[in-house]
């Protein structure tokens, strides 16, 4: 019984994160967004909102994990 209410506090702390670094992300992309809006707008920003931001190597390890343990293809990710 205990190694099943240690699951499902682990399982609980994991979507916690999820959820905290989800806000982080969706945060330094908006900033991101609000700081380029004209060159978007007129279609000359040629990079990937997360690009250049704090959160930009974490997002690279999110999917490499995703690569890894997740799916069994990398042209998914």
């Amino acid at each position: 019984m205990t190694e099943t209410v240690n699951v499902e506090e682990q399982i609980i702390a994991l979507q916690n994160w999820m959820d905290y670094v989800r806000g982080w992300f969706m945060y330094c992309v908006a900033y991101k967004f609000c700081r380029n809006y004209e060159s978007i707008m007129k279609g000359k920003f040629q990079q990937e909102l997360i690009h250049g931001t704090f959160y930009e190597r974490s997002m690279k390890l999110l999917e490499d994990a995703m690569c890894e343990f997740v799916y069994e293809d990398a042209e998914i990710v």
